[in-house]
Parts: structure tokens; sequence; C-alpha cells
């Protein structure tokens, strides 16, 4: 089970010296912060186009009569 924990907390040790560090922990928390707003960008990005297009949908359907 070590050997597991210690697989998966390999990635995070980026300068490769076979120690889990602060730095390290630092480094990887930067990094997924910065992944995570630019995932947050793109999401909303998306959403702005997808409000637009449900505007102009309802817009477009003021005019018309149910059937």
């Amino acid at each position: 089970m070590w050997e597991k924990i210690k697989k998966f907390f390999g990635f995070a040790d980026l300068n490769k010296d076979g120690k889990f560090t602060v730095e390290d922990l630092e480094l990887v928390r930067a990094l997924a912060d910065k992944k995570a707003k630019e995932a947050n960008e793109a999401i909303n990005a998306v959403n702005d186009q997808i409000t637009d297009a449900v505007t102009q949908v309802k817009k477009a359907a003021r005019g018309r009569k149910k059937k």
C-alpha cells in the first residue's frame, strides 16, 4: 500500500529528487490554480455565447404566435 501512495505522489515530485517537499507542493498548487483559472475563463466564454444565443432566439420568437 505504501508503494501505491508513493507512486501517487510521485507525479508531484517535480525536481525528481525522490522527495515530495513543500516547494513541490507549492508549485503543484500554483499550476493547478492556473489551470483552474484557464478552465473557468473558457467556461465563462462559452456561457456568454450561450446567453447571447438564447437572447437572440427569445427576441425572434416574441412576434410569433403559438400554434
